[in-house]
């Protein structure tokens, strides 16, 4: 057995303990229950180890290896992730499963319901999310009560008999003489376990987990409530689970010395690997590679933005020759440079021209927001793009790939461009722009030109509020990160973007950065955000893919914050009381403010191509063409528009706008 320390998403070290496997096909990373830690799996983690899977056992903060730490649900949900991800970098060819004991089955529940990477499967031990022991009835106020106000006062555990555990013997007199075991319980994870089950409740009123799931019963468990247990994880799956139960046995099947436990497990990742194989669709490693810190900015306009390329590509330094390398520019519709609604030419050439000189076999392509067949060449021809790179650009949306994510199953089959997946190397090149829901846009949001053809209108469907959208981002973002950002800042767009009249080409910054997260949360920082209001940020920040914060980022080069940049009309700066801005965002801005955009159309402007129509992905269709005045011109349904801003952001003549409301430019001052 090693020690292993991880660094936690909130700084802290998270110990855990694990038994290394050679040659390794399986990881498994397990969960203790309330009173356990990781020496009650010792004798299985070394039976499973022999077998060829490594196996880490995790002590949740206030307990075991980790007593020292305080406990918490986020903090427990989020090691969780950390040491998975471990795993995944320890042992990239092995699959990884999540076992649980007890307790642990109430933190795997959460985990699954949770828009994290998920496990290959789940292994559940006498899982304890319906149990038979508990604390008295007249104990739980008091309990909730020492919780909010005394969370550190202890309670005895609700199991008053070690043989409730195991009846065995030589199980007794282990845990009678575990110095880890906790015989008091602070009345904080009392409480935690109550927010547990009632989050379970609550988000697995609509769950349909599609993750494979191994019961594991054990025939006399006096503390589990088994029908009840059962029914709980059917309902989370929607259908039964594959289960084994063992007769004669106890609670804690570790103590068992008679049960096939550790080649059950492994059986079992056996048919889960044999189950996957047989699969249509490619399989994702959702590993990522560290997250740099380092962030550039450099001061430059087009004329000499092939020297800041160059300075950029120095800075951060990849193996280049003789790699395929996919340069995905910011192409949103057939938009001529002069608007700046698209990546600009010239810094596209200078980053193609750099990777030719290293000896990368370069690729520029996307897909921009309008599909059809033909588009993609007209976008980039209008963009100057086609004519900056010739030879190199490629319509990517004519190969396809139809994938699933096995992190995100609810977003259903894919269809992503072949050259994204088969690319050495992605170099993301974003724009510098606000975004009306999303707030920015800017690598991560780039990633979502990956989707071709209607997949995007689709999510739209599925992410309708700013915060969904924001996990939806996220999602298509672990497709493939890219492996360097150069952000096109030299003039930006304000208000509402991104595809709005309001320039500022005062900025004039090239922003790279080897993690789009990063460089987006410089961006933010630029515009003047509270980068806590830009739920794509938090979303990310929350997974560990990038750092939210500015303190603990490295920033080279001239940073500057453009003096009054116009935030877009659906910004809600926070409050730095939590109430009034909770009543603030429901009541003023919920209640008074309807949360459906009102959209108006410039007739001056507009030139009837129907873009904003093709473009609504709402059902029914919140945009139609009618008659006008013998002209066919835009009419909005706003009962059925979702505030997507999808046609403000495709019309490529800028003709549609929100309507301005006295009150509501008062209320943004104020707020």
């Amino acid at each position: 057995m090693e020690l292993v320390e991880l660094k936690g998403r909130d700084g802290r070290t998270v110990r855990a303990a694990l038994w290394p496997a050679e040659p390794v096909s399986e990881a498994v990373l397990i969960l203790n229950g309330l009173e356990s830690n990781h020496t009650w799996f010792a004798s299985t983690a070394r039976k499973l180890s022999g077998l060829r899977a490594a196996v880490l056992a995790l002590d949740r903060r206030g307990s075991g290896l980790n007593q020292d730490l305080q406990a918490g649900l986020r903090p427990w949900l989020d090691d969780i992730a950390v040491c998975l991800d471990f795993l995944r970098r320890k042992h990239p060819e092995a699959r990884v499963h999540l076992a649980s004991l007890c307790f642990g089955a109430k933190l795997a529940a959460a985990y699954a319901l949770r828009r994290e990477v998920p496990p290959d499967s789940f292994i559940f031990i006498s899982p304890g999310l319906k149990t038979r022991a508990g604390l008295p009835r007249g104990h739980k106020l008091e309990t909730v009560m020492a919780a909010l106000f005394s969370p550190g006062r202890t309670y005895p555990s609700p199991v008053s008999d070690d043989r409730w555990f195991t009846r065995r013997p030589e199980g007794l007199d282990f845990i009678a003489r575990d110095a880890l075991r906790r015989k008091r319980i602070p009345a904080r994870e009392f409480l935690i376990g109550w927010r547990l089950d009632l989050r379970r409740s609550l988000l697995g009123r609509r769950a349909r987990l599609k993750v494979p799931a191994l019961v594991l019963w054990a025939e006399g468990d006096r503390i589990v409530h088994k029908d009840k247990t059962r029914a709980v994880l059917e309902h989370l799956w929607r259908r039964k689970l594959e289960a084994i139960t063992y007769p004669e046995t106890d609670h804690c099947l570790f103590f068992e010395p008679d049960i096939p436990l550790a080649e059950d497990i492994k059986q079992w990742t056996d048919r889960v690997r044999a189950r996957q194989a047989v699969g249509i669709h490619r399989r994702f490693s959702p590993v990522l590679k560290p997250a740099g810190r380092k962030v550039l900015v450099l001061e430059t306009d087009y004329e000499r933005v092939a020297e800041a390329v160059e300075r950029g590509l120095d800075e951060f330094p990849l193996a280049w020759t003789g790699r395929t390398v996919l340069v995905k520019p910011n192409v949103i519709a057939a938009c001529p440079p002069e608007k700046h609604m698209t990546t600009h030419p010239r810094l596209v050439r200078a980053v193609t021209d750099a990777l030719l000189s290293r000896g990368a076999k370069v690729i520029v392509g996307d897909n921009p927001g309008r599909p059809g067949y033909g588009r993609n060449e007209e976008c980039f021809r209008a963009s100057g793009i086609l004519e900056a790179v010739p030879g190199h650009y490629r319509n990517i949306g004519l190969e396809q790939e139809r994938v699933v994510l096995p992190w995100a199953p609810q977003l259903g089959e894919l269809t992503v461009s072949r050259a994204v997946l088969e690319a050495d190397l992605v170099v993301s090149l974003p724009k510098f722009k606000t975004h009306q829901l999303t707030q920015i846009t800017g690598g991560l949001k780039n990633c979502y030109g990956y989707l071709v053809g209607g997949d995007k209108a689709r999510l739209h469907r599925l992410g309708r509020t700013p915060r969904a959208f924001a996990h939806v981002l996220t999602d298509i973002y672990l497709i493939r990160p890219p492996d360097l950002v150069i952000m096109d800042a030299v003039t930006g767009m304000e208000g509402n973007g991104p595809t709005g009249p309001d320039l500022r080409p005062d900025i004039r910054r090239l922003i790279v950065a080897d993690n789009a997260v990063n460089a987006d949360s410089v961006m933010a920082e630029m515009m003047g955000f509270d980068r806590s209001a830009v739920p794509l940020l938090e979303e990310a920040y929350r997974r560990g893919l990038g750092e939210r914060d500015l303190e603990k980022l490295e920033i080279l080069g001239s940073f500057i914050r453009p003096a009054h940049f116009k935030k877009p009309s659906t910004y809600r700066r926070p409050l730095k009381n939590a109430l009034m801005n909770y009543l603030s965002n429901k009541f003023i801005f919920g209640f008074l403010f309807s949360r459906r955009a009102r959209l108006v159309v410039d007739p001056q402007l507009c030139q009837s191509c129907g873009s904003c129509a093709e473009a609504c992905p709402a059902v029914p269709k919140a945009v139609v063409m009618t008659e006008h005045r013998g002209r066919r011109l835009p009419r909005f349904i706003r009962r059925d528009c979702w505030s997507c801003y999808c046609c403000m952001e495709l019309c490529p003549h800028q003709a549609i706008d929100k309507a301005t409301l006295g009150g509501r430019r008062i209320f943004k001052k104020i707020f």
